[in-house]
């Protein structure tokens, strides 16, 4: 996707997460109530985090307010994030 100036966007060589998370079976029990919780927390804060993962179980997670939004390639990045603005003390 381009930006309004004809720029390459951010996750333009990313991988593409369909609307619907994809529940992939290489996503283990932990690491899908670890999302979950995060994904609580920044509801708590007024953001939106949604997440997929590919067949080999690599996550991308997509983290939203208003009209800005943030892409992290793990749960570490995000709650780092997450700290930044104030949320999960």
């Amino acid at each position: 996707m381009k930006t309004p100036g004809g720029q390459a966007g951010r996750g333009e060589n990313k991988q593409q997460c369909s609307i619907e998370p994809r529940q992939s079976a290489m996503v283990d029990t932990a690491t899908r109530k670890a999302l979950a919780t995060l994904q609580a927390e920044f509801a708590l804060t007024g953001h939106a985090m949604t997440w997929c993962a590919d067949d080999d179980g690599l996550i991308t997670i997509l983290v939203s307010r208003w009209v800005f939004a943030r892409e992290f390639d793990s749960i570490e990045q995000a709650r780092a994030f997450l700290r930044q603005i104030g949320g999960a003390r």
